[in-house]
């Protein structure tokens, strides 16, 4: 069994070395690793602005509340506290939202391409 074992983790090395033999692919990997860092910090940006925008959602969507008072539909109500009810719920929509536009305007660059193109 230890035998076993061991001609697997020779055969793993194998090709961990036939990898390191690729240099191009070595220097990639190598550049994608140095930018984890970077990558880190703009995330912690944009989940630091994304909490403040989600701050003053769900302030406005409390003015709006106490504004209204015993006007306020039961359905809006509930379609409103289903969004905004909470800075994390409002975090979670603005990123679902700000993430379906994205995917919608590569979508459309996408299709606006295809219609271009003569086949």
């Amino acid at each position: 069994m230890r035998m076993l074992r061991i001609f697997r983790l020779a055969k793993a090395l194998r090709v961990l070395r036939l990898i390191s033999m690729i240099k191009p692919l070595r220097v990639l990997l190598k550049s994608l690793a140095s930018t984890m860092g970077t990558l880190g910090w703009c995330l912690l940006m944009f989940a630091v602005i994304l909490f403040l925008f989600s701050l003053v959602f769900v302030l406005r969507v409390a003015n709006y509340f106490r504004d209204s008072g015993d006007d306020l539909n039961p359905a809006e109500v509930s379609r409103l506290m289903a969004a905004y009810g909470s800075v994390s719920r409002t975090m979670l929509t603005a990123w679902s939202d700000s993430y379906a536009a994205l995917v919608v305007m590569i979508g459309q660059s996408i299709t606006r391409r295809w219609s271009q193109q003569d086949f």
